[in-house]
């Protein structure tokens, strides 16, 4: 009987899988991993069995300079230096934007005295230096000095009014517009580093910060190619399920590490794919996004999902689905479950048992649906 999971979206930042597996689970098994670094390029072989029993062997090379690279992202100081970025460049935006917002203040402010002393009897005459910060007022002598005086206290004290309305005004204006710039300024500057952040309110000082998967999995699928390449050779003349079991299997092969993820806020429980490759383990949201990245290559008309629960990640692509598969609707679309995290030996269409009970009981905890290598929206 086919499982549907009809979805509701909500923000959690939740990301690395526990307690997930039974013993009663058939389980992948990595049988050999060896791996020769070369002047250009690494070479990597891997040996492992299928669910059926089958040992599968399967080479590819990736390319060194690449890998290099990927294996500096998601560190805890690369972090670090990028937090200390964003809250440098959070600082230097409200000092700007400080500095602006007075200036125009002030603007206003000269040109209401300069009209407003227009209007007064002859005889006194206004001083206004440094844009209103110090308004003189005196009496030429031609009038009364009692009237002249009660003339020049009623305007400073309208001056003073004014100038405390406007920098009210000027200040409301300003705390808004700097949460507003300041929240873009931290998503696009967490963007470009690969990582999302989102604010639950106006509040700029409080975010929640995600890995960006889908950028991942697009920047990484090109240099992911020989993998996937290596995976239709071995698989050649099979169905695209068959296919996408295979590449499963492999995945969910590489031995599971948490990572010590909790969130991209906490420690960082993420690498890259070509880094999962080069340390030979991942956890669910690691091992999800290089499928994803796979999968992608082998069929690039494929739409494939991230989907984040507590605990775990799993994806869920766009196939016809069997009347046995656990699905999930998204947008009036069906989509089948493929988890990625291993050690168990998960065809596609099927879900680990707690995470299908997790989205059987609670439909309304799926964390969040991730568009990877799709238009669709998320």
């Amino acid at each position: 009987m086919k499982a549907f999971i009809t979805s509701k979206i909500k923000t959690l930042t939740i990301l690395c899988c526990t307690g997930l597996l039974f013993s009663t689970v058939v389980h992948a098994k990595q049988l050999r991993f060896k791996k020769q670094v070369k002047a250009n390029h690494i070479e990597y072989y891997y040996t492992f069995t299928s669910a059926s029993g089958h040992h599968h062997k399967i080479h590819f090379s990736l390319d060194r300079k690449q890998s290099e690279i990927s294996k500096s992202l998601f560190t805890k100081t690369n972090k670090h230096r990028l937090n200390q970025r964003a809250k440098q460049k959070a600082e230097d935006l409200f000092n700007t934007l400080q500095v602006e917002y007075i200036q125009q203040a002030r603007d206003e402010f000269d040109a209401y005295i300069s009209e407003q002393a227009n209007r007064l009897p002859a005889g006194i005459i206004i001083e206004s230096q440094n844009k209103g910060k110090n308004i003189r007022a005196k009496s030429d002598g031609s009038m009364p000095k009692a009237r002249a005086e009660l003339i020049i206290d009623e305007f400073l004290a309208s001056m003073n009014a004014k100038w405390q309305s406007l920098n009210q005004q000027y200040l409301d204006a300003f705390k808004v517009d700097v949460a507003r710039r300041t929240q873009d300024h931290y998503v696009d500057t967490y963007k470009q580093e690969y990582y999302v952040a989102s604010f639950a309110s106006e509040d700029a000082r409080s975010y929640n910060l995600r890995i960006d998967f889908g950028q991942i999995a697009r920047l990484h699928a090109r240099a992911m190619k020989p993998v996937s390449d290596a995976i239709a050779a071995n698989t050649h003349g099979m169905s695209r399920r068959e296919v996408m079991n295979y590449a499963a299997h492999f995945i969910q092969s590489i031995p599971y590490d948490t990572l010590n993820s909790r969130d991209a806020n906490g420690e960082i429980g993420f690498v890259a794919p070509l880094t999962l490759f080069d340390i030979n383990k991942g956890d669910c949201d690691t091992k999800s996004t290089a499928l994803a990245a796979i999968l992608h290559n082998l069929y690039p008309d494929l739409e494939i999902k991230m989907v984040l629960i507590p605990n775990h990640a799993f994806l869920a692509v766009g196939v016809e689905g069997k009347p046995d598969d656990t699905a999930i609707f998204y947008y009036d679309t069906e989509y089948v479950v493929v988890e990625a995290a291993g050690p168990a030996l998960t065809p596609i269409g099927e879900s680990y048992e707690a995470s299908l009970q997790h989205m059987q009981t609670n439909p309304d905890k799926i964390g969040r649906i991730i568009p990877l290598l799709d238009n669709k929206p998320g």
